[in-house]
Order: structure tokens, then sequence, then C-alpha cells
């Protein structure tokens, strides 16, 4: 089986200080999410159970969006677009969170 967590735990990391680095400047862009690699790293550590691999990608799929239900409308607020500075120290905190729960 291939090591998946570690380039999972440099992407967020670095993903974690782009939003730190945006925090700190004026510009706005867009920052991806490591969704895609995720779901190929459950596949491949339930590929022998098609039920249990259904079942955790149907999990990971959940907690994505229980997440994004709140997580945007609570940390990226339109009013403060651009700038949004609330939402781009949430996401460098969480970019950690995800490397440290690797």
């Amino acid at each position: 089986m291939r090591v998946r967590w570690a380039p999972i735990a440099v992407a967020t990391l670095w993903t974690g200080a782009v939003f730190i680095a945006l925090a700190v400047s004026p510009l706005y862009t867009h920052c991806r999410k490591m969704g895609i690699v995720l779901h190929a790293w459950v596949n491949e550590l339930n590929g022998h159970d098609s039920e249990k691999r259904a079942f955790m990608i149907a999990a990971c799929d959940s907690a994505g969006y229980v997440v994004q239900a709140w997580f945007n409308i609570v940390f990226f607020p339109q009013v403060e677009q651009p700038r949004i500075l609330e939402g781009k120290i949430a996401s460098a905190c969480m970019n950690f969170l995800i490397a440290a729960w690797l």
C-alpha cells in the first residue's frame, strides 16, 4: 500500500501557509481543497471491502458538506469581501488540524 498521508500532509501544510500569507496580504485568491486525494486514499485503504468503502466515502462526503454548510457563512461573510481575514485564519487553522490528524 502506498503512503498517501505524506503528500496530503504536505499539501495541507502548504495550503495552510498560503492562507496565512493571504491573511497578511491584501490579495484575494482561491485555494483548492484536498478532497480528491482523500477520496483516493479512502478507496485504497478500503479496497478489500466494497460496502465499507462505500460507507467511508459517504461519511467523508457528509462530513465535508456539514462543515461547508456553516464554515463559509460564518468565516467568509459577503460584507467583508475581499479581505475576509477571519476566513483565511480559520482556513489555515483547519488545514493544520487536518495535517495533524493525518
